[in-house]
Parts: structure tokens; C-alpha cells; sequence
């Protein structure tokens, strides 16, 4: 069984209303945005704006996806009480609720590098980059379905999205606004992506300086041998801090 982003799931045990097709549409476009800024900002933006940048990056990207989207949401590799906190952390890097980010994963593990596939790369390389978050199977996240605080996020994922840009703008100078809202976007959508797309280049295969730099996730062999491991590799940045802190 699917559900789109424009009707409700017919399990009348799961309650799980999704939201409207221009989602996908919209966070892809906002994905180009982001890269657009970045460019702009690496001949624009002082210095001193790259200090917040960065920190906002590790937080977002580290604690958001790492630790909570991918290894604590998607595959249960570990225990903590801070999934909620961690939950909303991932909505900041815009890349779609848990539930959709988790049911896309889940199903790239099970099709991995074949025509379902979501981003494989394999035949498409552009596949990698441009992945639809408009159809999810709702065999993949029943569990997340079941879960009131991540309806919640799923349902309302648009209206936080606007609230909290809002506040951004609102509150911060432009150029803060573009160090902590825009930069770190386009920060770990780029990680995202040199996962999908060189990790899955031709074969799976671990990539240190993309772990460097993603938090451990260029470690995808291994990663994909064991999913339920919340460690990946010796130099893995996100199980690190899941040991010290989160557990």
C-alpha cells in the first residue's frame, strides 16, 4: 500500500493525513535555493557569518539527520528519551518530516540500487540528487503512523516550516538569517547527496573523507551490511556522539 501527498491512508488503524503534492515540488525547489545562496555567499558572506554556518551545519546535519532521521528513526540502531528532540531538529534541514524521510530510506534499504530504488543512482545519476518525497509505502512506517508526536511533525511539517523561517527573518539580520537558515540547508543536502551518489557510484563502497565530513555516513558499505548498527566505522563522528550523549 502507498499513500501520495494528497489523500489518507485506508488503514483505518493508522491515522496519517498527508500534505499536498507541491510539497515535494517545493522542498526540491528550495534545495536549488539554498545552493544558490551558497555560491552567492562564498564571495559575499564576512567571515565571521561562517562560524554560526558551520555550527548550525553540525547541528541540523549531526544531531538532526545523523543521529535522529537516519540512525535513531529509520533503523532503531539505539535507545535514547531525546527522539522528539531530535525529531525536530531534522524538520530544520529541510528535507521532509520523519516519517516521509524515514519511509524513503527504509525503502532504499530494501530496493537498494534497483528501479525502486528512490535515489540510486545506478542508471540515473541524477536520481541521487533530485529524490521524490511525494510517495512513500506505508509498509515502511506503520510504526512512525502509530507514533502521535510524528503525526504531528508529518502533518504540520509545511506550517512549522513557514513559522520558523518567519521567526528567522523576523528576529536575525540578513546576514544571520542566510549563516544559520539558508547555508546550513544547502550544507547537508550536499552531504545527503555525496552519499547517495558516490557511496552507490557503480557499487557501495566507504568513502572516508565524505565520513569526515558527514558525520560517519561515508562509511555506507558497512553501514548497508549491518543498517542496524548505529556504528558505522572506526572514524564516525554521529556514533560518537550517540555513545556520550545520547545514550
Amino acid at each position: 500500500m502507498t499513500t501520495d501527498f494528497g489523500g489518507k491512508s485506508q488503514n483505518s488503524n493508522i491515522s496519517m493525513k498527508t500534505p499536498p503534492v507541491f510539497y515535494s515540488h517545493f522542498i526540491i525547489l528550495f534545495q536549488i535555493f539554498c545552493h544558490g545562496v551558497l555560491l552567492v555567499s562564498f564571495v559575499s558572506l564576512p567571515f565571521r557569518y561562517w562560524i554560526p554556518a558551520l555550527a548550525m551545519y553540525c547541528f541540523i546535519n549531526g544531531l538532526g539527520i545523523v543521529c535522529g532521521y537516519h540512525r535513531l528513526i529509520s533503523h532503531k540502531s539505539y535507545k535514547t528519551k531525546w527522539k522528539n528532540v531530535l525529531s525536530v531538529i531534522g524538520c530544520m534541514a529541510v528535507q521532509g518530516s520523519p516519517l516521509v524521510w524515514a519511509g524513503l530510506h527504509r525503502a532504499h534499504h530494501a530496493y537498494s540500487d534497483t528501479d525502486k530504488d528512490p535515489h540510486t543512482p545506478s542508471k540515473h545519476w541524477w536520481k541521487a540528487l533530485m529524490s521524490p518525497v511525494n510517495k512513500i509505502e506505508l509498509k515502511f512506517v506503520k510504526d512512525l503512523a502509530r507514533d502521535k508526536f510524528q503525526q504531528i511533525l508529518h502533518r504540520y511539517y509545511m506550517w512549522g516550516f513557514v513559522g520558523y523561517y518567519l521567526a528567522l527573518f523576523w528576529f536575525l539580520s540578513i546576514e544571520m538569517f542566510i549563516a544559520v537558515g539558508l547555508i546550513p540547508v544547502s550544507l547537508t543536502w550536499i552531504a545527503v547527496h555525496s552519499v547517495n551518489l558516490f557511496c552507490h557510484f557503480k557499487s557501495l563502497q566507504n568513502i572516508s573523507i565524505i565520513s569526515w565530513l558527514s558525520f560517519g555516513e561515508g562509511y555506507h558499505s558497512n553501514h548497508h551490511a549491518n543498517p542496524g548498527r548505529h556504528r558505522f566505522g572506526d572514524i564516525d563522528l554521529g556514533a560518537t556522539v550517540i555513545e556520550k550523549y545520547l545514550t
